[in-house]
């Protein structure tokens, strides 16, 4: 009986540990990531009607004309802070991707880029 006890507090103890959401990526914290400007566009991510509020997400173009996203969720402990940086060539096509941040499955980190038409 006192095995179970044991087994059953040592298991409740962990499980908050256990749900923590995942640090972010080395070196990169919530405050290295893009601030949105104060004429971004944004959308809060809501549940409940709206009575809950989980995140937001905010949207905007640099005068350089990189397009930029910073997405802010915590649903119940779990943690999403992540940002994008589109980059486009003249003729539309897409030239880069930035991605960086955390989910609370770990590093978000994605990059893709056109080198030499390819």
């Amino acid at each position: 009986m006192k095995r179970t006890t044991f087994a059953l507090a040592l298991t409740l103890l962990a499980s908050p540990a256990l749900a923590q959401p995942s640090a972010p990526s080395a070196g990169m914290s919530r405050e290295h990531l893009a601030k949105p400007p104060t004429d971004a566009k944004v959308w809060t991510v809501t549940s409940s009607g709206g009575a809950a509020r989980h995140g937001q997400v905010s949207m905007w173009t640099t005068p350089d004309g990189t397009h930029w996203s910073r997405f802010s969720f915590n649903l119940r402990g779990f943690v999403t802070e992540m940002d994008e940086q589109n980059r486009f060539a003249p003729d539309g096509t897409l030239q880069s991707i930035v991605i960086r941040g955390h989910t609370p499955g770990g590093d978000a980190a994605e990059t893709y880029e056109v080198k030499d038409g390819t």
